[in-house]
């Protein structure tokens, strides 16, 4: 029974964090259709964060622009945007966002005006965590199938 409880309780951890992830896949898949407006870009920072297994790097951005004749204002980089370890790639991100701080060209959901992002399209980050929340699920449920048997599960006799 304790294995049983084990193996909902990593089904439901790692479904929700399989749910999460691919939320924001299928958002930044979608953002590629999304019509393209100007923004203009308040603001534009470059973070660099020491961490014990390798320095991370992030851009923050702040925009506002008008779409359908409404003003509205946005934040975000990438769907499922959280920086990175690559201080060129995001460096290079820095750079090109701040070249075009006038008139930026942001994507924005018509469904949801208020709901954009600089770029758009699937990010190889997203589906790191999708693979990895699917590999988790399934080394959990190979552990617990394993340690069933071990105790003494079903046995089929022939």
């Amino acid at each position: 029974m304790l294995l049983f409880a084990m193996f909902i309780l990593s089904t439901c951890l790692w479904g929700g964090y399989f749910a999460i992830s691919l939320r924001w896949l299928v958002i930044a898949w979608l953002s590629a259709n999304w019509p393209i407006t100007l923004a203009n870009c308040k603001r534009v920072d470059f973070f660099e964060r020491p961490h014990s297994d390798g320095d991370e790097f992030r851009v923050e951005v702040a925009y506002s622009y008008t779409f359908e004749g409404r003003e509205y204002e946005g934040s975000t980089v990438f769907n499922g945007y959280g920086g990175s370890s690559s201080r060129e790639k995001e460096w290079r991100l820095y750079e090109e966002i701040s070249k075009n701080r006038e008139r930026l060209p942001i994507h924005v959901n018509r469904l949801t005006p208020s709901v954009s992002c600089v770029y758009s399209g699937v990010q190889c980050g997203q589906l790191f965590h999708v693979g990895f929340s699917v590999a988790g699920w399934l080394f959990c449920t190979v552990i617990l199938f394993i340690a069933y048997q071990s105790k003494g599960g079903v046995h089929h006799e022939f």
